[in-house]
């Protein structure tokens, strides 16, 4: 078995309280990888000395420390430079990976040296409850034309698990060096989507197997806890134009993708929405009404009417009555906070 392949690149800020969990997981693995590069983004607690403790008790595990905090766009990057395996994994500092991962894909790329390779995840909320994402049968793509058929047929959860991450895969690293691709570090919104898009237009042949060998761990998401950016109207619609492009290259943007399109941007422009409500978001109430203005007066906001089917949200949305959507928004979230918090003394 050729074990010169696999470089996992794992980003670590502030992670000295899941980093160990994580390289457990690596160097318990019946096969090792070839190389594990950590790169630490200036961190301010002790995650650099637990990193270099793991780094002096396995010399295949390399630290590489930022001059200056970057992101995490930046630490990837950093580690595709240092990378010295024919791929790359990347791996987040809180997640872990199955058992045999390394085994399962080893024997994958030495059967056929594919150029992407999408594995199952198991998402682990709060700890204990698990849920699965991954298809039911392994998928083979050995021509740009099954490649083409493959993304023809996605469904928005499809586009999450394959488009949308980048730590259920591993990348072969002579694509990314010759076609110059980076993870855009001007953004910490769909970086990852906007890698992939440009990766995969550059490959021949792919595969997505059905075993899950990535943990994902995560709190329950809701929308008290979502993050607030005031720049998300202009990033919603890179990311969106980025997607019309990318299935405009594979030849499949008809009319059946362009409604699954809009639907799909129609969701993440609504849940932007919400976010004027999240716990992040600390600014007055006449500004969260201006930015609600702001997105209104674009008319990009009219993709939320192909998630929205009917209702109030949308008739003030096309009315462009931000005053009233606030209004209306803001007591459906203090009416769910209520039931929520009934519900919880019983």
């Amino acid at each position: 078995m050729n074990i010169n392949q696999i470089s996992v690149v794992i980003p670590v800020y502030n992670a000295e309280r899941t980093i160990i969990r994580t390289l457990e997981s690596i160097v318990n693995q019946s096969v090792k990888p070839y190389e594990v590069i950590l790169i630490n983004d200036c961190s301010t607690d002790n995650t650099k000395t637990v990193c270099e403790v793991f780094s002096q008790k396995y010399d295949y595990i390399r630290v590489y420390s930022l001059l200056e905090n970057g992101g995490v766009s930046k630490a990837r990057n950093k580690g595709i430079e240092l990378a010295n395996g024919n791929y790359i994994h990347f791996i987040d500092s809180d997640d872990t990976i199955t058992e045999d991962t390394y085994l399962k894909l080893y024997k994958i790329i030495n059967e056929f040296q594919y150029d992407l390779v999408t594995t199952g995840t198991n998402f682990i909320i709060n700890n204990s409850k698990h849920t699965k994402r991954n298809v039911k049968e392994d998928i083979y793509c050995k021509s740009i034309n099954e490649i083409s058929n493959y993304f023809y047929r996605f469904t928005a959860d499809d586009k999450e698990r394959v488009l949308n991450v980048v730590w259920n895969k591993i990348y072969k690293k002579s694509i990314i060096i010759e076609n110059n691709i980076e993870f855009n570090e001007n953004i910490n919104l769909g970086e990852d989507f906007l890698f992939n898009c440009e990766y995969i237009k550059k490959i021949k042949n792919l595969i997505e197997i059905k075993d899950c060998l990535y943990n994902y761990y995560f709190n329950q998401p809701n929308n008290l806890t979502s993050k607030f950016r005031t720049d998300i109207l202009s990033r919603r619609k890179k990311i969106y134009n980025e997607l019309v492009e990318f299935y405009k290259f594979y030849k499949i943007y008809d009319k059946k993708n362009e409604k699954f399109l809009l639907k799909y941007e129609g969701k993440m422009m609504y849940y932007s929405l919400l976010t004027v409500f999240s716990n992040n978001c600390n600014i007055s109430k006449t500004e969260k009404i201006m930015f609600l203005k702001d997105i209104l007066n674009d008319k990009h906001v009219l993709v939320v009417n192909h998630y929205l089917r009917f209702g109030i949200e949308k008739f003030f949305i096309n009315l462009k009555k931000e005053k009233s959507l606030y209004n209306y928004m803001k007591l459906k979230q203090d009416v769910k906070l209520l039931l929520k918090k009934i519900g919880g003394k019983k």
